[in-house]
């Protein structure tokens, strides 16, 4: 979709870029989500599985331990910055549930990541792989 948008000179708004939370390493193992979060529904994020969890878990805490520090940043931070340097990425939906979360949010534009490190992530990323089903 996106390189169909930037032919088109179309912006684009993401949605859940934080995915409720996984991005931020607030979600650990011992998260239990209460009955009726849709997180508990492997049909939305079967990322959320306990089975799964192990592989984020192990990428966020590689990302926190040489990007975060790196650039001083969160987690939650570092996922807006490498989603705003998406090509074809115009803006950026993030919530927020308290007054804090929104200056910690738009610091994230101030984020510069290296084609480097972005590559890094990618990769990073891909060999996830795809996660598995209930």
């Amino acid at each position: 979709m996106l390189p169909r948008c930037r032919k088109h000179g179309l912006s684009t708004l993401t949605y859940m870029t934080l995915e409720q939370g996984l991005l931020t390493g607030k979600v650990t193992m011992d998260t239990v989500f209460e009955e009726g979060d849709f997180r508990s529904n492997a049909a939305w994020n079967p990322w959320y599985l306990a089975s799964n969890r192990p592989q984020v878990l192990a990428m966020l805490e590689g990302w926190k331990r040489s990007i975060c520090e790196e650039h001083r940043c969160s987690l939650a931070q570092l996922a807006l910055a490498w989603t705003l340097a998406q090509d074809g990425i115009t803006h950026v939906l993030a919530g927020a549930r308290r007054p804090g979360q929104i200056a910690d949010t738009a610091a994230a534009a101030d984020i510069e990541l290296a084609p480097e490190t972005l590559a890094a992530m990618e990769a990073d990323l891909k060999a996830l792989g795809t996660p598995e089903e209930e």
